[in-house]
């Protein structure tokens, strides 16, 4: 059984590999809208990160989506993880008592449904109707024990009503803390802000808020892959209701406690995060005051000029195409020829444009989008 797992996990990194070194998927990748909006949260969070690195960032995150779906299948998997930072006490609480446990979309993510399993705990899961409908019979199957699958859907008015009750009822709750896929039309009620990686993000808060109301322990933890054969399943110190606190302050201590203990791993594995993905949602884009540098009068004609690719990006939206700003996070429309001529720069070794319309070069060039 172990050479099968291992087996198993070779292949699905060869598979990965394989595909991204493929010229078509790399030139798929890189005029993406999804690879583009995460490159920006990349440059914003992570500035120390080379853009080269982007690229593999986006596909490490489709390596380890890959290990997760092969992963929660095993019904051996826990025999392949290691657990650390669990103590007695914390593994009491989880046993004895309805908790809030969550976790982020992190490493092989749905390895702690599996150590739920192994340790005959009940919990209902929190999941958006699309994904519990469409994956109900493997979570039925893989990650609750027989019998005793019961889901809440994210997107239900009532939620905090179903969460409150289950918690009654004995069950714990588990959710995903950075489930966040969906629009932020009420985003100043459901929200708050929280510091992470030098930035501030949109954080719902209402999980913490019930954790509260309910007076029951949160438990955190996450998976990571140290390397290839090492899973590793981390848990964060238990956070009680702290009554000396208001409901308010309470709530935000613990988000911020919780994302700066995660700031470390993301750090350490970037690749690992899926949300990266879809970060771009809750990133608070501050008013950019400072002035762009102050470029070089240069004869246009007797200049080669570069496509500024670490900054910028270009993508398709149906018919239309763009210009994306990294800086930023705005997209710009732009016609056909112009695409067609920053799309040959980017599958150039070294980026150079040409065939840019003389009128329109010089204002690429003082906006940065071209440098020399």
């Amino acid at each position: 059984m172990k050479a099968d797992y291992f087996n198993r996990i070779d292949t699905i990194y060869s598979q990965v590999g394989y595909k991204i070194r493929d010229n078509a998927y790399y030139d798929g990748v890189i005029e993406s809208s999804q690879y583009n909006l995460m490159s920006g949260s990349l440059f914003k969070m992570l500035p120390k990160l080379r853009y080269e690195e982007h690229y593999d960032v986006f596909n490490g995150i489709q390596l380890h989506n890959a290990l997760t779906q092969f992963e929660q299948t095993r019904g051996d998997i826990m025999d392949y993880v290691t657990v650390e930072n669990l103590s007695q006490e914390t593994l009491k609480l989880l046993k004895g008592k309805p908790c809030i446990v969550s976790t982020f979309h992190f490493g092989s993510y749905r390895i702690l449904n599996k150590y739920l399993v192994e340790n005959n705990i009940s919990y209902t899961a929190i999941a958006p109707k699309s994904i519990i409908e469409s994956e109900r019979e493997c979570f039925e199957k893989n990650m609750f024990i027989k019998g005793d699958a019961k889901f809440i859907e994210l997107e239900s008015p009532n939620i905090a009503f179903q969460i409150l009750r289950e918690l009654k009822l004995g069950r714990s709750v588990f959710v995903y803390l950075d489930g966040f896929r969906g629009n932020l039309t009420k985003i100043s009620d459901e929200c708050s802000i929280v510091n992470f990686l030098g930035q501030k993000l949109y954080v719902k808060k209402g999980i913490i808020q019930l954790a509260s109301i309910a007076n029951v322990p949160l438990i955190t933890s996450l998976s990571y892959r140290k390397s290839k054969d090492d899973v590793r399943l981390y848990f964060f110190n238990p956070i009680q209701d702290d009554k000396s606190k208001d409901r308010e302050r309470f709530v935000q201590d613990t988000l911020e406690n919780i994302y700066n203990q995660f700031s470390y791993f993301v750090e350490q594995y970037p690749e690992q995060w899926e949300a990266w993905m879809y970060l771009y949602k809750q990133i608070v884009i501050e008013t950019n005051t400072q002035e762009y540098e102050k470029k070089e009068i240069i004869d246009f004609k007797n200049v080669q000029l570069y496509f500024n690719s670490k900054r910028f990006g270009i993508f398709k939206v149906l018919d239309e195409n763009f210009l994306f700003d990294r800086y930023n996070f705005m997209s710009y429309s732009i016609d056909g020829s112009l695409y067609k001529s920053l799309q040959r720069a980017l599958k150039d070794e070294v980026h150079k444009v040409s065939n840019i319309d003389s009128l329109l070069i010089e204002e690429l060039y003082y906006n940065n989008i071209l440098v020399a």
